[in-house]
């Protein structure tokens, strides 16, 4: 559906929809090819950069997204019955979770004017800085401003059809929904899209990477992924075994087993496993029986599969692990002779390498195993690729807690299901995705960060706050582990041009890029300071206390700060104070005339650099110590330079070092 219309295919393809309880053909629909895709693309952008679905006033977005669901709430039903008959969920779940959909349009319509930033008043710099969040461009992305396409399952398209009338009919501008139907190639023509910057995607972990993959090679699009789960149930001594029961098996075999955060690893504690393993086993043998059958019934608890080619992959476990002699409890079967009905199906201990332990199946096939203490049942719960979810039952709350924290899960549900509601955040760990789902976290995935600065003064150029290096610089290593000379005159910027123009060049070019947005000099000496002293240690500060300073001023090893010209250490004629206000860094120097301990010149978390010189003024190599952002000490004082700014200012010196030579 493009421009407020429906349109056929231009990959003039169809792909064909099955019922799942008889395998029966329902009809065709149109695959998208790749010119459908950019045509969607260039529909959702249009709107986007020029429609007028970004900058509509907030509470006209809200009314037309409380339009939308109140539409769709009127037609439930007949969606429901589409769900129903495209993939085989039981009518009564599929009315069920078919709510979720108006609701959470409701939810993130509240939401709409409630999206703020930040303001950070200025801290010393003068600068007012502004962080706000910015659309990137179904719920949440639209109250965020965004423009969307989406593609539903090629198991159940017809349903998300229907909504396209709706979305025309609520009042959305041309191009600001837009849905497709395809198989994977659609899928994957979106992933590389360049023109598409943000992909959500709920599936299997396998094809979850793929995506992620086909992103980072297209244009770095970011991408949420709630995939794949191998999700765990413990059960504890002191658990309500009537409720543990029921939930491990009636919520387990929800929707046939093929929801997400399905609890298939059943761990229950030894002394209490023989009651649990009879009571689970007799309800998935009850639940196989009249519960399963017609999805159109209301009294059915259980349909078919999704589709043939998904019943056939369910067995290929089911048969692999009765091969490898896994104890089967009960079903492990066809229903029926027609349709992709599948009994449930519960193992006994199987090994910690079978592929129904360590494998999402995403239907109705769980296993128990046994644990001795808490220790091994978090073993075993977390011994697995995936994190999506997991539940624990006990009358202990500390426990409860305490294992919760344990378990290597996005989501924990004590004494109950943590199933995702659009509500609260929802999404996994590891191999089962990143991002969230749900609540305000699920809103900011559609979201990106813009820190907007503003200074309501004129700034100096940053290169008039950097001490400057030496006209002949060593060649620069600039971590200073090889020998390089300390020069015995003092030199200026007016006698350094080369270098003062490569290190302005560098810093005009790069420092808005800079990350760490720390380079400004820590210290530098007044005009017209001597030379360093030979065989010394040379230290550099970032700050100095006028007080403490004027209390050690006693023995002469200390400057004062703000403008000073006082020799440090006597002996040596290195300038400190050359900033006002006591803000100003300093250099200490400590040779064989005045030892290293000399004074105690600064706390230690106080000293963010070092060098050693020999007797002719070199740098002893390998003597260099620093912490914290990137320094350079010089003759001069401290250059001080983040790691991103150094690495820029090394690539520039080589490149003028190679011209030079050529």
């Amino acid at each position: 559906m493009h421009y407020a219309s429906y349109v056929p295919s231009k990959a003039n393809k169809t792909l064909p929809v099955y019922n799942p309880v008889d395998n029966s053909f329902i009809t065709d629909v149109h695959e998208a090819g790749e010119s459908d895709i950019d045509d969607a693309v260039a529909a959702a952008r249009a709107a986007f950069e020029s429609g007028p679905w970004s900058t509509m006033g907030k509470q006209e977005r809200a009314k037309i997204m409380l339009k939308f669901a109140d539409l769709v709430e009127a037609e439930l039903p007949e969606l429901s019955k589409l769900h129903t008959i495209c993939m085989g969920q039981p009518l009564q779940f599929a009315i069920l979770f078919s709510q979720q959909l108006p609701a959470m349009f409701r939810y993130y319509a509240g939401y709409i004017d409630k999206i703020s930033g930040e303001t950070h008043t200025p801290d010393g710099d003068g600068c007012f800085k502004i962080v706000s969040y910015e659309p990137y461009g179904i719920a949440p992305a639209l109250a965020a401003g965004n423009t969307a396409i989406f593609k539903p399952s090629e198991k159940s398209p017809l349903a998300c059809l229907a909504l396209g009338r709706l979305v025309i009919e609520a009042g959305f501008p041309p191009g600001v929904i837009n849905l497709v139907t395809g198989a994977g190639t659609t899928g994957s023509l979106m992933s590389s899209h360049m023109g598409i910057q943000k992909l959500s995607f709920t599936g299997t972990a396998h094809v979850g990477r793929l995506i992620q993959i086909a992103a980072a090679k297209s244009n770095f699009k970011s991408v949420a992924l709630e995939l794949s789960g191998k999700s765990a149930a413990l059960v504890f001594d002191d658990a309500d075994l009537p409720l543990a029961i029921a939930h491990c098996s009636q919520e387990m075999l929800l929707n046939t087993g093929q929801i997400c955060a399905a609890t298939s690893k059943l761990l229950v504690h030894e002394s209490i496993a023989p009651k649990f393993i009879e009571g689970v086993k007799q309800a998935f043998k009850d639940l196989g029986g009249p519960a399963m059958g017609d999805p159109m019934d209301k009294n059915t608890f259980l349909g078919p599969l999704a589709d043939q080619k998904h019943f056939d992959m369910v067995m290929g476990y089911i048969n692999g692990a009765k091969k490898e002699g896994i104890e089967l409890l009960a079903g492990g079967e066809r229903k029926g002779t027609e349709g992709n009905f599948l009994l449930p199906t519960l193992f006994m201990n199987p090994g910690a390498n079978s592929k129904i332990w360590k494998e999402d199946m995403f239907g109705p096939v769980a296993m128990i195993t046994t644990f001795k203490d808490e220790d091994e049942a978090l073993k075993l719960a977390n011994d697995t690729e995936y994190g999506l979810s997991g539940r624990i039952y006990t009358s202990s709350y500390s426990r409860a807690l305490r294992v919760g924290r344990r378990l290597q899960v996005g989501a924990c549900g004590i004494n109950g299901a943590a199933i995702p509601h659009y509500s609260w955040p929802f999404g996994g760990w590891k191999l089962s995705g990143h991002g969230k789902e749900g609540g305000l976290l699920g809103l900011k995935e559609y979201l990106q960060v813009k820190t907007l600065y503003i200074f309501p003064h004129p700034q100096q150029p940053l290169v008039h706050l950097l001490t400057l290096l030496p006209t002949n610089p060593p060649t620069p290593d600039l971590a200073l582990a090889t020998t390089a000379t300390i020069p015995p005159t003092t030199s200026s910027t007016k006698e350094n041009p080369t270098f003062h123009n490569i290190l302005q060049s560098v810093i005009a070019e790069n420092a808005p890029s800079d990350p760490s947005v720390h380079y400004q000099a820590l210290a530098f000496a007044s005009s017209g300071g001597g030379p360093l002293a030979a065989g010394g240690t040379f230290h550099a500060s970032p700050s100095h206390n006028r007080d403490r300073d004027r209390r050690r001023r006693a023995d002469g090893s200390h400057p004062v700060g703000g403008g000073g010209k006082e020799a440090v250490g006597g002996a040596a004629n290195a300038q400190g104070g050359a900033g006002s206000g006591g803000r100003g860094g300093w250099i200490h120097v400590s040779d064989e005339r005045h030892p290293p301990d000399f004074g105690r010149i600064a706390e230690p978390e106080d000293i963010f650099g070092s060098i050693e010189v020999d007797g002719e003024g070199k740098v002893i190599p390998g003597t260099y110590q620093v912490s914290g952002t990137y320094r350079l000490v010089t003759r001069d004082g401290v250059l001080g330079l983040s790691d991103f700014l150094r690495g820029k200012l090394l690539e520039r010196l080589k490149i003028e070092e190679a011209a030079r030579k050529n």
